[in-house]
């Protein structure tokens, strides 16, 4: 199980809790454009607790809280992740959401699966939905993840609506 731990103020109080995923968020698009010397990616090897062992991009391993996630959120082997290195020794600091966007038309499926814009998507019951509930084909955001190992992409949280 991953603890969300609130690291900017602009995640407390009124803010949604998509718009929360979305502000301790990477979006991976931003990541390939503009790589931030102190932000790598990789992909979650093992899961202790709140701490995530991670393959790093750019070669070696890290072991580092995981950060920004839903309430209740389990990463998995195979996630992928950023990896922030917040001090200036370049040291792997925490590993937040590395985050693929998706949009379209919603549309539910069998167990956990839907589509959103023609694209499979994983929904789980962390998965943070804003409002609760939408009518099918509605249009949707999904702020997902990617794994890797089970070729899936997880919905961390949808917003419905224009």
């Amino acid at each position: 199980m991953v603890r969300r731990i609130r690291r900017r103020s602009v995640l407390q109080g009124t803010v949604g809790a998509a718009a929360a995923v979305a502000g301790s968020a990477v979006l991976g698009a931003e990541a390939a454009a503009a790589p931030n010397p102190r932000m790598t990616s990789g992909v979650v090897v093992r899961v202790s607790g709140v701490v995530v062992e991670v393959e790093l991009t750019g070669g070696g391993t890290a072991s580092v809280p995981a950060v920004g996630f839903p309430d209740g959120w389990q990463l998995r082997p195979g996630d992928v992740v950023a990896v922030a290195n917040a001090d200036s020794d370049g040291a792997p600091d925490h590993a937040q959401p590395l985050i693929t966007p998706v949009t379209g038309a919603f549309r539910a499926g069998p167990g956990s699966e839907a589509l959103v814009g023609g694209q499979p998507v994983r929904v789980v019951r962390q998965t943070v939905r804003e409002p609760a509930a939408a009518a099918p084909g509605s249009h949707a955001v999904a702020l997902c993840m990617e794994n890797r190992r089970e070729r899936v992409l997880a919905a961390a949280a949808l917003r419905f609506g224009a």
